[in-house]
């Protein structure tokens, strides 16, 4: 090959291979990856309350802001690190959107679990960040990565309150078949919330509501999906 041809083809080669790069800088930047739930993983350990909450739902809205359509959309969720937080024991952790119009949103939903093995009843709270990959794909994973983004949560062990219960679940349908979705009405009391005293005032906590399918670790996400 002449010397002239070969500087062609050398230039050629990493003009194409920098091209590459900057079309896939391009596609991870236009992707966009937000939670949608929070940061703070709530679970009941206590030793008064049976089955204790160990696994809770997180959920994350993904964007394709690419410019064109993506023909089959897969997202997934790992790279754990921290120790405590992983996928629970039937999450796969890959959820398949499909089809994904350009601009469009959709949420996708994981199950996690926390190691509370090595904490007292009730204390199972983690300061220490737990952080996770959520990652979105052109086709079934993991090649034609499209963007990616890594999220960080903490856990907390909620209130032991006995008196908090759920008096009435209806569901929208007593026989639903393969596919379809499901609408539950869930009524129940609080019971009684405590106080944190000041020196010259009661300020009250505030409060948050979590509603869930099941407390185990072992609930079958795949066969109950949630929208």
């Amino acid at each position: 090959m002449p010397i002239n041809s070969f500087r062609y083809f050398r230039w050629s080669v990493a003009l194409r291979v920098f091209l590459l790069f900057a079309v896939s800088a391009q596609i991870c930047r236009a992707t966009s990856i937000t939670s949608s739930w929070g940061n703070v993983i709530y679970l009941d350990t206590a030793g008064n309350v049976s089955p204790n909450l160990l696994a809770n739902y997180v959920s994350y809205n993904v964007t394709n802001d690419t410019g064109a359509a993506i023909t089959d959309a897969w997202v997934t969720l790992g790279n754990f690190t921290g120790g405590f937080v992983s996928l629970a024991p039937l999450e796969n952790g890959v959820v398949h959107l499909g089809p994904m119009a350009a601009g469009a949103t959709r949420t996708v939903y994981f199950y996690l679990t926390v190691d509370c093995s090595s904490f007292q009843s009730g204390k199972c709270n983690i300061s220490t960040a737990q952080n996770f990959t959520v990652s979105l794909y052109s086709g079934p994973p993991a090649t034609n990565l499209l963007g990616a983004q890594t999220f960080s949560v903490t856990v907390q062990d909620t209130t032991a309150a006995l008196a908090n219960k759920v008096n009435t679940v209806v569901a929208s349908s007593t026989s639903p078949i393969l596919g379809s979705i499901i609408t539950l009405t869930i009524t129940g009391n609080t019971g009684k919330f405590p106080a944190l005293q000041h020196e010259h005032h009661i300020q009250r906590w505030q409060y948050r509501y979590l509603y869930k399918p099941t407390p185990g670790t072992n609930f079958r996400i795949s066969f109950f999906e949630r929208h």
